[in-house]
């Protein structure tokens, strides 16, 4: 989005889990969408975004 992707960049995924989503599941997203899109892929959620730039993580978000 910022448009300083590089060839070695990852795609950044954030999730807003529901209360029954557990770590496998999150694991499990990560492989697949791995494997669908060809890039190496981090899923984060909100919460697991360090405080110090979480407010500007999620101003930048978009919803797919």
């Amino acid at each position: 989005m910022s448009g300083t992707d590089t060839e070695e960049s990852d795609l950044d995924l954030l999730v807003d889990p529901a209360e029954s989503t557990s770590l496998l599941t999150l694991a499990a997203f990560k492989i697949e969408a791995e494997e669908l899109l060809g890039v190496p892929v981090s899923v984060l959620t909100p919460d697991a975004l360090p405080p110090t730039f979480r407010s500007t993580v999620l101003d930048q978000a978009r919803a797919l």
